[in-house]
């Protein structure tokens, strides 16, 4: 029985594994940086904010996702597990120190701060931060963060205060993917070299016609790319993710971000595009789209009010649903009234940022059934999205169910003597006190009296529900 319940602890911890590693790369493939950061020793909530902040800085990072590494100028997020934050930037201590003040004062969570960076490489990066700690025990044991690269936007801001000569001279320097243009007279400015590697038109073709990029576009894509541009390249909410066909015939996934920038005039408006070639993450978000459709176990993504924004065949499956009809309700809206509340204060806890695992719920299934479910959920960066993995744990509850009843029935037998129990047996097999009597070389009375004992201590009244005993305890 222990071997079982041994095998049984293992193969749970790996389904959790297993869970965790897909949750896991759910956020590998987020495009924003976050990184968790563990504080060894914890630092004592009841310090002053300054040695709060002193001791901050001997934090290492517990875990980070593939953007951070890139940024760390490592291969893999592995590789910086254990390493201490302030040796992965080159920013002075007195300003790492300054901001943890602020961390400490705002309550251990700060939100869109704009900080400016100096990386091991020398190189000066720019980016909007938002931060949560987690306590326990009064302590402060780690904080996640997560960041997003503003540079390019930051420096071309700052150049067109100085003119269009700096502001061609700095797109030129930053990166090559740039284009300009004078928005109201629609016109191109500046187009850098590179945009003919990202969508096979030269920068004079750009520059001859502000709108011939959009030939390039896939056309699956081109109609919904020309509106967004229209709509909202001007007021920086243009950020499409497209495909472009090369003249080599091949195929290009391209990320387009645009954000205004004021001239030195009232009725100047210039809009700046930055081009990057997303195509390897288009992939592995491809590979990962296929993990999401084949999966078994529930996979889902959900905004901080648990609504439901997209979830997996296996989840439709499990609970009866098709997948439409679950993309209109809410997380709390599966719960059982009864786990309402404590829904609401998972959600909670996610929306500020930290992780929920290892939760035990029960979500009702399109017929009213209930379904017992484990499962894990993160947020992701500043994205507002929650993935969360889930599985089916109503079979091993049965089956705990089960071994349960099996050890306590088992539990009752033990009480008997030998003897009491040699004559359960026999009884439960149909036999005769009389029958019993002559096997065993007993009185027909010794044989009752042993009955009478064995049901007593078993607390029993009915042969029958001696039976019942007898195979729950074998089943």
């Amino acid at each position: 029985m222990n071997v079982d319940l041994q095998q049984q602890v293992e193969e749970l911890q790996r389904q959790l594994a297993d869970s965790e590693s897909r949750l896991r790369a759910f956020l590998s493939f987020s495009q924003e940086l976050f990184f968790c950061l563990e504080f060894d020793p914890p630092v004592p909530t009841h310090l002053p904010a300054k040695d709060q902040a002193a001791m901050m800085l001997s934090a290492r990072v517990a875990d980070c996702n593939a953007a951070f590494a890139e940024l760390c100028d490592v291969s893999e997020p592995d590789q910086l597990t254990g390493s201490r934050y302030v040796s992965l930037v080159g920013t002075a201590s007195s300003t790492l120190i300054e901001r943890a003040l602020r961390f400490v004062r705002s309550g251990y969570c700060v939100n869109e701060v704009h900080n400016t960076d100096t990386l091991r490489d020398g190189a000066v990066r720019h980016f909007i931060s938002s931060s949560r700690g987690e306590i326990q025990g009064g302590h402060l044991v780690r904080g996640w963060i997560t960041f997003r690269d503003v540079t390019h936007q930051t420096l071309i801001e700052a150049a067109s205060q100085q003119g269009e000569a700096a502001l061609r001279r700095t797109a030129e320097q930053l990166d090559s993917a740039f284009w300009i243009m004078d928005w109201h007279n629609f016109k191109s400015l500046y187009s850098g070299p590179a945009i003919e590697q990202r969508w096979g038109i030269s920068p004079q073709q750009l520059l001859d016609d502000p709108m011939c990029w959009l030939e390039r576009i896939h056309e699956h894509d081109r109609q919904r790319v020309r509106d967004a541009f229209l709509t909202h390249a001007a007021t920086g909410g243009f950020d499409e993710t497209f495909r472009v066909n090369l003249p080599d015939g091949s195929v290009n996934w391209v990320r387009d971000r645009c954000f205004p920038v004021p001239g030195t005039t009232d009725d100047q408006l210039r809009v700046v595009g930055l081009v990057q070639d997303v195509s390897e993450l288009r992939r592995a978000q491809t590979g990962l789209s296929s993990l999401f459709k084949v999966s078994t176990e529930m996979l889902f993504v959900m905004d901080v009010n648990g609504c439901l924004q997209e979830v997996n065949p296996g989840m439709a499956q499990a609970l009866g649903y098709d997948s439409e009809e679950l993309n209109q309700i809410s997380l709390l809206d599966l719960l059982h009234v009864d786990q309402q509340s404590a829904g609401r204060q998972v959600l909670s806890r996610l929306a500020s940022g930290k992780p929920a695992v290892e939760m035990n719920s029960q979500f009702l299934r399109k017929d009213g059934s209930v379904c017992h479910v484990e499962w894990n959920a993160s947020p992701a960066g500043d994205a507002g999205l929650i993935y969360a993995a889930a599985r089916d744990i109503s079979s091993e509850l049965t089956e705990q169910d089960r071994r349960g009843r099996q050890d306590a029935a088992a539990a009752r037998l033990d009480r008997l003597s030998p003897r009491e129990r040699q004559i359960l047996e026999m009884v439960v097999t149909g036999k005769a006190s009389k029958v019993i009597a002559h096997e065993l070389d007993l009185s027909k009375r010794t044989v009752e009296t042993h009955r009478a004992n064995l049901m007593k201590k078993l607390k029993l009244s009915t042969t029958a529900e001696l039976i019942r005993l007898s195979l729950q305890a074998a089943d």
